[in-house]
């Protein structure tokens, strides 16, 4: 069984017992839980997908933490969304492969 480890600033989705998933920034793995910055959950609207706030009505400008218990599994988020992610979060748009090729 390949054991995947996750560095600070890592980009993660979560999926939880309750189906939710959740992107955020990874911050720690700590014994009983997992602590993470900007947390989205990935939510189903009538134009498509869309990442919405994990907690509506909570100041979310430091750290959560997110009990191991209620994870299902946890990966690093694929390219093309992760970047949708920092750009939704920063206002930064990520560079590509293909825009560094334009400076050629």
């Amino acid at each position: 069984m390949i054991i995947q480890t996750f560095k600070t600033n890592d980009i993660v989705t979560m999926k939880l017992v309750t189906g939710e998933e959740v992107i955020s920034k990874f911050v720690s793995g700590e014994t009983d839980s997992y602590k993470v910055n900007k947390p989205l959950v990935l939510s189903i609207t009538p134009n498509g997908v869309a990442m919405t706030p994990f907690l509506f009505t909570a100041e979310l400008n430091g750290d959560i933490n997110i009990p191991k218990h209620v994870v299902v599994a946890i990966a690093i988020t694929e390219k093309s969304t992760s970047g949708q992610y920092i750009k939704g979060t920063t206002g930064i748009e990520p560079a590509t492969t293909s825009d560094f090729s334009k400076l050629l």
